[in-house]
């Protein structure tokens, strides 16, 4: 081999050297963009996932907060509504309380409370009673000593029931008729010429508890010896805050 082909020979291996670093070089280069790219992709995939952790702590710590939020606010209104309905019921204990009281003191002062009633009935004969208002009454006529202007003397019995739950208050009764008493009718909306009052203590009982009865005895003295037959009186009771219970009732002599 000439020189001339040795040298030729040399520059073709330098050249082919160049181009095989050049091959080699750009494989390392593409190497490393390879690695790069797969650790930019690693590192957008660990933000993304960091950042995913952080919204569902977040996310977490929000719900968490919210609902202790909630939970303390429901305690709140469930204390207020213990509180509002503890003073609705101290209201309404208080005024049953004043109410009750006041009730007492007026049916002290005043006589019966608004659920006395007095009821009026007639012991026709010894186990049967009737109601007063319309009962034919044979009453006894008898003469006596203990008032020579008043000699005559006639009774009879009704009886009182109180009816209601409480007291009555103090009983006042009248009675209205035609027959001559010395006290002319007070009440000229009624049709009777006289009237005869009595009240306690010749009214006895003069006041009866809720659920009580009691029998009276109507004992009139009279100037001159009356005779009866059907005559028609009429028997007021009057109690409490201006109640009345009425009877008309009719007398008949032997």
């Amino acid at each position: 081999m000439d020189s001339e082909t040795a040298q030729h020979l040399a520059v073709i291996d330098a050249k082919l050297a160049t181009i095989a670093k050049i091959l080699d070089d750009g494989e390392d280069d593409l190497r490393r963009r390879r690695d790069l790219r797969r650790q930019m992709r690693h590192m957008r995939q660990f933000v993304w996932i960091i950042a995913a952790a952080f919204s569902i702590f977040f996310a977490g710590v929000g719900v968490f907060v919210s609902y202790n939020h909630s939970s303390d606010m429901d305690e709140v209104r469930d204390r207020l509504d213990e509180d509002r309905h503890m003073i609705e019921r101290f209201q309404t204990d208080e005024k049953l309380a004043r109410e009750q009281f006041e009730s007492d003191l007026k049916e002290r002062y005043l006589g019966k409370s608004a659920n006395a009633n007095l009821a009026l009935y007639y012991p026709e004969h010894n186990s049967h009673v009737i109601y007063l208002n319309g009962a034919k009454i044979l009453v006894d006529i008898n003469k006596t000593d203990q008032d020579k202007n008043h000699p005559w003397s006639i009774s009879f019995k009704y009886i009182i029931a109180n009816e209601g739950n409480s007291p009555s208050g103090p009983i006042r009764e009248k009675m209205l008729m035609d027959l001559d008493t010395g006290l002319p009718n007070s009440d000229m909306r009624l049709p009777y010429r006289y009237e005869y009052n009595i009240g306690a203590p010749d009214l006895s009982p003069a006041e009866l508890p809720g659920k009580y009865s009691s029998s009276y005895l109507v004992n009139l003295n009279l100037k001159d010896k009356p005779k009866f037959h059907n005559t028609r009186w009429l028997m007021e009771f009057f109690y409490g805050r201006g109640e009345i219970s009425k009877a008309t009732i009719y007398l008949n002599s032997k």
